[in-house]
């Protein structure tokens, strides 16, 4: 009986140690390439101002099947995949030529938001799909402004590819943004 009990816990101890090295390194919210784009958001946000925006709380929303196109005014990302406003790539932030607004198009169950582009061909990129699968709630503080601001990180996926994308919300005011938060299910109040 010894002899299987000495077995047994020489095969249990490796297994309790990976189990403690993945409890110890896990670091809950976003992943880091979510999370990136959040800062690439701020920077080009920044970069029509001279105030800087940091970011005070990330949430996630227990409900992000909520989050559907009348809560987001603007997106922005850095995939190839989806239409976006504006393009936050590495190589500078561009916004795209647009020559219709890319939400009257994806009502309308349309393509790309600009001439050439199609949903099957042209440039590639398609509307974004809605609700997305994972959506956290991004609290910002601009230094010259005293109400906080919101922004919606979420993952956009379909059959073929997953992709993170920022959502500016249509709510202004702060009553208007705490129902946008309780809405999809993000446990915090914004406050002045």
């Amino acid at each position: 009986m010894s002899r299987i009990l000495r077995i047994t816990l020489a095969m249990l101890a490796p297994a309790v140690l990976v189990i403690l090295f993945a409890i110890a390194t896990y670091k809950p919210g976003p992943p880091g390439q979510a999370e990136a784009l959040v800062y690439d958001y701020l920077r080009y946000r920044d970069s029509t101002s001279q105030p800087t925006t940091t970011v005070q709380q990330i949430v996630e929303a227990n409900r992000p099947g909520n989050l559907m196109l009348p809560l987001s005014k603007a997106t922005f990302g850095n995939g190839i995949y989806w239409t976006t406003i504006i393009d936050t790539t590495s190589s500078g932030v561009t916004p795209f030529p647009t020559a219709t607004p890319w939400f009257s198009e994806f009502s309308a169950g349309g393509s790309t938001p600009w001439a050439g582009g199609s949903s099957t061909g042209g440039s590639g990129l398609r509307s974004l799909p809605f609700p997305p699968a994972e959506v956290w709630c991004v609290v910002v503080r601009r230094a010259d402004q005293a109400l906080p601001g919101l922004v919606f990180l979420a993952q956009h996926q379909d059959l073929y590819y997953t992709e993170w994308i920022v959502h500016e919300p249509t709510a202004q005011t702060l009553p208007e943004l705490n129902a946008s938060l309780a809405a999809v299910g993000c446990e915090v109040t914004l406050k002045p």
